[in-house]
């Protein structure tokens, strides 16, 4: 395995947590669901 595609797998991983994070941040229903 080529430590590149991990690099852009964990970059993508981290875009995708900030845009979750970015989601919980608004207040509703599915933000509780989400939150154990």
């Amino acid at each position: 395995m080529d430590d590149e595609p991990l690099k852009d797998w964990a970059d993508r991983r981290d875009a995708k947590i900030g845009r979750l994070r970015a989601v919980s941040v608004v207040p509703g229903d599915k933000v509780a669901a989400v939150r154990p």
